[in-house]
């Protein structure tokens, strides 16, 4: 009843997926080079600091500059990075989910030219590539429904890992402070060689952590708003069968909206974070679809079968 298991997997689709690949490598480029410089680098300072007592002002002078170097230009690169592979991302939905265009929202979409050679420098393979709106059984729905599963997947997947990441950077603020202190306390350190060898490398590491921290935390309190309002959609949907096309369109525009503007103002997630919790994520996120699936009668196979 759509075509969308069919399109995701085509060939223009799966070269604008190479293309927003790639991007995303040089955004995580930049977030690796950011997190060497503001975690690994200040605590190799830190505990140079403890073995070497003159080297202290070095170290706090080298922390300072991390800092400085992060806010002039590993940050906005990320966020620029960011902002192309949403761009990229939207295409991608807008094809595959016969969405409209909004270039008021999204500006002009990308050139062509840009996206083939993006695509050209993408060096992984495809299969990672294909398939993202699951189950298959998806192709069953009537289009606005299926819409709707496909972009709600895309709301719980990004919501929950930016979720992940929050905590995840909430135990590494927390354990920096207690380690700083713990230290301290140990080597029976006064307050300005506390503050020289430790608080000054560590303050990067800390500074990072909790901002990081609130970005995350942010993007999936924002996200989990747009989520409550498309279940609030689909429950009234799945119950009248969606009798006016035009106006579940609408709404469906009016969520992609949502997403668009999370995906390309909200931060990366940390860069091993989505390797990590990628596969039981997405078998989470197909047994999401397939439930709703079942509740507009569309029959689903258990996995494994």
């Amino acid at each position: 009843m759509n075509k969308i298991i069919e399109a995701q997997n085509s060939p223009p689709m799966i070269r604008l997926m190479r293309a927003r690949r790639r991007i995303y490598q040089d955004a995580e480029f930049w977030q690796n080079l950011q997190i060497w410089l503001m975690v690994f680098v200040p605590a190799l300072g830190a505990a140079l600091g403890i073995l070497v007592p003159s080297a202290r002002p070095f170290v706090a002078l080298a922390a300072f500059i991390a800092t400085l170097f992060d806010v002039w230009l590993m940050d906005p690169q990320q966020k620029e990075c960011n902002r192309l592979a949403a761009r990229m991302t939207e295409l991608f939905d807008c094809a595959v989910l016969e969405l409209p265009w909004n270039e008021f929202v999204a500006g002009r979409p990308l050139d062509p030219e840009f996206i083939e050679r993006k695509s050209r420098e993408y060096k992984g393979t495809d299969e990672k590539l294909k398939g993202w709106y699951k189950p298959p059984e998806i192709a069953q729905a009537p289009l606005p429904l299926a819409r709707v599963i496909c972009q709600r997947q895309n709301l719980w997947y990004n919501g929950d890992l930016r979720q992940r990441g929050a905590n995840i950077l909430a135990g590494l603020a927390g354990c920096l402070v207690l380690g700083v202190i713990v230290i301290g306390v140990l080597a029976d350190m006064s307050m300005v060689d506390l503050t020289v060898s430790l608080v000054a490398p560590a303050s990067p590491i800390l500074i990072w952590s909790l901002r990081e921290r609130i970005r995350q935390r942010d993007a999936a309190a924002a996200i989990d708003q747009v989520k409550a309002a498309a279940d609030a959609f689909w429950n009234t949907a799945a119950r009248s069968g969606c009798p006016d096309d035009a106006e579940c369109l609408r709404k469906s525009r009016e969520f992609q909206d949502a997403i668009y503007l999370r995906r390309s103002s909200s931060v990366l997630p940390l860069p091993w974070l989505y390797g990590l919790f990628r596969p039981k994520m997405e078998v989470s996120m197909g047994a999401g679809a397939a439930d709703r699936l079942r509740q507009i009668g569309v029959v689903v196979a258990e996995p494994g079968r």
